[in-house]
């Protein structure tokens, strides 16, 4: 078995109180800490040198991206495209990226590209001797697609509106992906320097308006009690853009769950990330050592199509700002479509990075979306038999890449606004982006 060197570090990014927090379409502010939030790094020496850090915030645009990568590189030598940046999508954490109503704040944004790019620095100052393993889990119990069509044809967020008795549920429009993605990393004693799991859930069981890194934090609480020691748990964002853990269909699961809001939320969070933590310490427990641990990475530009708002939004956006009395929430909906209206104008496409890094037999997909889950399974499908890792919100932060069924039948993510600003074949052509890249491998190495 050929060697490798690997180093981990955790730092924390938590931001003082009364910062606004991000992913809702109200004004809240933080009023104090559940729990600390963190930047969880993992250095990997093999062939090249990779990067991989986790982040406890709701997303990381592409600029503070290029900072925390440009920071890093400088402290520690890694080339920029051989880091990965993926955002937990914690719905309990302070704005980091302008979306909504709420802007991030300068000061904040200052230490926590430092704290990010720290923490690569200290995981790469922190190489050792290690082994890998990889494998797989499954969990099918805790999550559920959020994607729910009414018998009049509504589409809602499962769990997150008002009464919605199961008679009057029509379908769930998708499935979940129960695969938990696992790669282990060890000293040379067998103890653990760091473990990365990739699973589709929203990161949104805690709610409230105290600071929460939500299930990763319990997680990894959790798992460090089952596999002895204290190392950082890098839990990689999966498919998850309609997945979260309320069962429309059973009623005591979302009894207590307002939009925002669940004064349930920490018990739920507990119980999710015990079963969560038990399948992935299960999962590691049976993973296959890496013979070849070689590990690498490549980037490169998928453009996408921009979405024009309708005609109808359009009217409705223009009503709902010329209304004094409207609700908050619809006057920041109004103000996304108008955004979106003059994004589209000025360029008609995204430029998305897609980063493919391949650590021995495993390979993770980075995508810089919330990626529903359908296309997440169809990325993996791609390469069946390699133990495939699909990172979202992962090197940018670009919005929803919904499904073409998700755009036909409306609702939040397919509405019209900067965070829905993909057109409906975004998906579709993110999969062929990846088969042909891999396809080009191919070709490159036959011809070596």
């Amino acid at each position: 078995m050929k060697t490798m060197r690997a180093g981990a570090m955790r730092v924390v990014i938590t931001g003082p109180i009364g910062l606004p927090l991000a992913g809702c379409r109200t004004d809240r502010y933080t009023t104090g800490k559940k729990d600390e939030l963190y930047a969880r790094a993992v250095v990997l020496e093999g062939g090249e040198t990779v990067a991989i850090v986790t982040c406890d915030v709701l997303a990381v645009d592409e600029g503070t991206v290029a900072r925390i990568r440009q920071l890093a590189s400088e402290g520690c030598g890694i080339k920029p495209e051989n880091i990965l940046i993926c955002a937990t999508h914690t719905h309990t954490a302070m704005a980091t990226v302008p979306i909504f109503n709420t802007t991030p704040d300068p000061a904040y944004m200052e230490f926590f590209v430092r704290a990010a790019a720290g923490a690569i620095v200290g995981a790469h100052a922190a190489l050792r001797p290690a082994r890998l393993t990889c494998g797989k889990a499954w969990e099918d119990s805790i999550s559920f697609n959020r994607r729910v069509i009414l018998k009049d044809g509504t589409v809602i967020i499962g769990g997150l509106e008002d009464d919605t008795p199961p008679d009057t549920v029509r379908e769930i429009e998708g499935g979940i992906d129960p695969e938990i993605g696992l790669i282990g990393i060890l000293d040379g004693n067998g103890d653990y320097l760091a473990a990365i799991g990739n699973f589709s859930c929203h990161c949104d069981i805690v709610t409230g308006k105290e600071y929460s890194s939500d299930y990763p934090t319990y997680v990894e609480r959790e798992l460090n009690q089952l596999l002895g020691g204290d190392f950082p748990v890098l839990i990689l964002t999966g498919a998850a853009g309609d997945i979260n853990h309320l069962n429309v269909m059973d009623p005591e699961s979302t009894a207590s769950r307002s939009r925002y809001f669940d004064p349930q939320g920490p018990a739920r969070c507990a119980r999710f990330s015990k079963v969560l933590a038990a399948q992935m310490a299960l999962g590691l427990y049976k993973a296959q050592a890496v013979e070849h641990p070689a590990v690498c990475a490549s980037v490169n530009y998928l453009d996408a199509a921009l979405r024009s708002p309708r005609a109808e939004e359009l009217s409705w956006a223009e009503q709902i700002l010329q209304w004094d009395g409207a609700p908050l929430k619809e006057r920041i909906t109004a103000k996304e479509i108008f955004r979106l209206q003059t994004m589209q104008r000025e360029e008609k496409n995204a430029r998305l990075e897609i980063q493919i890094m391949r650590i021995g037999e495993a390979e993770i997909i980075a995508v810089p979306c919330e990626v529903f889950c359908e296309i997440g399974v169809a990325l993996k499908k791609t390469a069946p038999n390699r133990l495939t890792l699909v990172s979202t919100l992962t090197n940018g932060y670009d919005g929803y890449m919904i499904t073409e069924k998700a755009y036909r039948n409306g609702g939040y993510e397919a509405q019209a606004a900067f965070s829905s600003k993909l057109s409906e074949h975004a998906g579709e052509a993110l999969v062929a982006h990846v088969r042909q890249r891999r396809s080009q491998d191919t070709e490159q190495k036959e011809a070596k």
